[in-house]
């Protein structure tokens, strides 16, 4: 009741007639960020990383879901891909999605990140999202957790609107968000 959920490796399975949404707030962004666009980039290739606290992240402008606790590593190859339900209450969206190594602290490693913008939404309509993240190489420690976490802007990513509206995520049976991640 007091969670976002949970990325599972098996299919969300509510009552049949039970649906349930969260909602975010594109007002302003969250601590969910890739950095200053091209510094962090080049401070990546020095190997200091883009971290962040995903427990102090505002749950009202994002959303994230993590693993349990990973019982051994997680070696990351390739493009992880983000299926998401979601119901956006304006006429223009946009969708960040993160992917990061956390701690049991909450202490986050940027791993990668994608977006998909939407400059002609409708809205109040349910709507699937499907994109991808950059492709990565990455080994997610055992006893770490891998993160999605979602936003509405970076400072990577001109934002369509500079309007605040909100954006509803859609869990039922009938409608599955989906994090695929290429590992070995």
């Amino acid at each position: 009741a007091f969670d976002n959920g949970d990325l599972e490796a098996h299919p969300y399975k509510p009552p049949f007639w039970l649906t349930k949404d969260n909602t975010i707030n594109s007002w302003t962004g969250t601590l969910f960020s890739t950095q200053i666009p091209v510094l962090s980039q080049l401070l990546e290739q020095l190997e200091v990383p883009v971290v962040t606290n995903i427990y102090a992240a505002s749950d009202f402008r994002g959303i994230y879901f993590n693993t349990d606790k990973l019982q051994n590593v997680m070696k990351i190859r390739g493009n992880p891909t983000v299926n998401l339900v979601v119901q956006p209450h304006y006429d223009k969206a946009q969708l960040v999605g993160y992917l990061y190594d956390m701690d049991s602290l909450g202490n986050a490693r940027l791993i990668t990140h994608g977006v998909s913008t939407l400059p002609q939404a409708e809205s109040g309509k349910k709507i699937e999202i499907s994109f991808e993240l950059v492709t990565t190489a990455y080994d997610v420690p055992q006893g770490h957790r891998v993160v999605l976490a979602i936003d509405t802007m970076d400072p990577q990513y001109k934002r369509p609107t500079s309007d605040n509206y909100f954006i509803d995520f859609e869990f039922s049976n009938q409608k599955q968000s989906t994090l695929s991640i290429p590992a070995l």
